[in-house]
């Protein structure tokens, strides 16, 4: 039969038991929903309205719950869900520093990944050896992409410093679309053939070097970029072509012998 209250005028709540299986006699174990937070030794009960609404079933170490984000879909009537627990497992906690709840980051351990918009990601894992790598964020980078970690009958806990990155953007004026040019900062050379040419590094101070086609030079062709400084003009101004030069060379030679010419027979006369 189904347990139900009313709440106020409209509002009905329709009983959610949660029942356990695995744990041992007297172990307490938790669910929140929302605010709520409840532990027990047996079922857990809360009430809801009818929709879908989001249990989280928190880990306990030495054990490995069958879900931990469970969806419970409520429709007029009350829900029991059973949470089964298997001995052997430990828990693995990877704690994301400098970001903000609400970004989306992620864990690959062994190939199974997690993804979490809070500043945890948690794995129910038995002893052994493990590998693990951390998906790219924008805007960010990681103090370690990957690593190993063993698992020896406690709980592991795993930092990761996420390092904001300095977003930095060079325009350059006075090349054609599809021309190459490139600017290096610390070392490293980024590339563009399009007027725009945008560089993710951690945040700091660093001299730039512009770098265009050999028939150009650019202004200014180095400079300094940093928080404050972070958009960057370029122009780039075409050299005279050597084969104009040349021309103009052997024009100014042939002028030069006429004259010579005319000065030597004006003189004889």
């Amino acid at each position: 039969s189904s347990t139900a209250f009313s709440s106020g005028a409209t509002a009905s709540f329709y009983q959610v038991t949660f029942h356990e299986n695995g744990l041992p006699s007297g172990m307490n174990w938790t669910i929140s929903f929302g605010s709520q937070v409840k532990s027990s030794t047996g079922d857990i009960m809360f009430y809801a309205m009818s929709g879908e609404h989001l249990f989280r079933v928190q880990p306990i170490n030495g054990y490995r719950a069958s879900e931990y984000d469970v969806f419970v879909n409520v429709t007029n009537s009350s829900v029991i869900e059973y949470i089964n627990w298997t001995k052997g497992y430990y828990s693995v906690y990877f704690n994301a520093k400098n970001i903000k709840n609400g970004t989306s980051w992620s864990v690959t351990v062994n190939g199974v990944t997690e993804i979490s918009n809070t500043s945890e990601i948690y794995f129910a894992l038995q002893n052994g050896s493990y590998n693990y790598s951390i998906g790219n964020v924008s805007n960010f980078t990681v103090n370690y992409f990957s690593g190993s970690f063993d698992v020896k009958g406690v709980p592991v806990f795993i930092d990761i410093d996420f390092i904001p990155l300095m977003n930095i953007t060079f325009f350059m004026s006075g090349l054609n679309n599809g021309q190459l040019w490139s600017v290096t900062i610390n070392g490293k050379a980024y590339y563009s053939t399009s007027p725009f040419l945008y560089v993710n590094i951690d945040n700091g101070s660093y001299k730039y070097y512009v770098h265009v086609p050999s028939n150009y030079y650019a202004s200014p062709s180095q400079g300094t970029v940093n928080g404050d400084n972070n958009f960057v003009f370029i122009n780039a101004y075409s050299y005279l072509p050597w084969e104009i030069l040349i021309v103009i060379i052997v024009l100014v030679d042939i002028v030069l012998l006429i004259f010579i010419n005319r000065r030597r027979h004006s003189g004889k006369e």
